[in-house]
């Protein structure tokens, strides 16, 4: 199972040594978003977009 983590720093990357440390998930990977957007602000678009 593979999960992915978002979010800013320093928070994202901790989570991200935990999850690879204890091993329960076979791969984790990181989510840095290349909009100038935050990730949260896409997400409550999407919501309104559907909505419509």
């Amino acid at each position: 199972m593979t999960v992915i983590v978002s979010g800013k720093n320093p928070l994202r990357k901790a989570i991200v040594d935990i999850m690879q440390h204890d091993g329960y998930f076979k791969k984790v990977q990181e989510y840095i978003p290349n909009s100038r957007f935050p990730l949260s602000a896409i997400g409550a678009y999407l919501v309104a977009d559907r909505m419509k």
